[in-house]
């Protein structure tokens, strides 16, 4: 008798487990360019939470100029990440990088099917571990087929939370099947589409590093972008004082 309740027992637990087994997996993609640093927060801090890194990087720069692959020729610092990591190389002809780049996440996800999650953002663009959770639940339970979480933003300095912008909205998570009708630039830029919120639910670290970091990443964005700050170091010290 005690065997055979012992026996019911542990195939009760057994089913509970095979079905609290997610169906679905996450895919973190994002762009990058040189923030290595960034990345190696970026990777610890959602390591434990998803399935995949996807990170895309280009030969050339937002305005055309080639530029070494950064990722590439550092992997080995990373090497406690690889298993997850899928490492696409964009070889651009140096036109609308910014779009093809992020555009190439595609290229990392062609082993995903329909209800796999994806997460959309550049590198320094980071989400807490502990609001992963929010944030995909309103596309398992089919509430939203687009989230967008809401990040504290820092520019300049890891502890100068921008007085400009302290909050923004950068990154967008959806399900495969919903961005199969639609393109990874589309999704994460174009903010009339409809979707649901989560605040506070990471950090943007931009422009790391200050003067000697900051101007070599300005002078890579196209010239819409750079004009005021790539050429004007004062600029900068004075923006970072604000």
């Amino acid at each position: 008798m005690l065997t055979r309740i012992f026996f019911i027992f542990s195939f009760f637990l057994c089913s509970l487990n095979f079905a609290s087994e997610k169906n679905y997996k996450i895919y973190d993609c994002f762009t990058f360019f040189n923030e290595l640093e960034i990345l190696n927060i970026h990777l610890t801090e959602l390591y434990d939470e998803v399935d995949h890194f996807v990170i895309v990087e280009a030969t050339k720069t937002f305005n055309g100029k080639k530029k070494p692959l950064y990722y590439k020729e550092n992997k080995e610092k990373f090497k406690k990440f690889e298993d997850k990591i899928i490492h696409i190389v964009l070889d651009s002809d140096g036109k609308n990088v910014e779009k093809m780049q992020r555009d190439a996440i595609l290229q990392g996800l062609k082993n995903a099917k329909d209800d796999d999650i994806v997460i959309i953002s550049d590198v320094d663009e980071i989400i807490s571990s502990d609001k992963v959770k929010d944030l995909i639940d309103p596309l398992l339970n089919k509430q939203a087929n687009l989230v967008r979480a809401e990040l504290r933003s820092y520019k300049w300095f890891f502890n100068r939370w921008d007085p400009v912008n302290p909050f923004i909205e950068p990154v967008a998570l959806t399900k495969y099947e919903f961005l199969k009708n639609s393109t990874p630039h589309n999704l994460k830029t174009d903010k009339t589409q409809k979707y649901f919120l989560v605040k506070e639910a990471g950090w943007h670290f931009t422009h790391m590093g200050f003067e000697e970091r900051v101007v070599p990443l300005l002078k890579a964005l196209n010239k819409k972008v750079n004009h005021r700050y790539s050429k004007n170091t004062r600029m900068i010290v004075e923006s970072a004082r604000d």
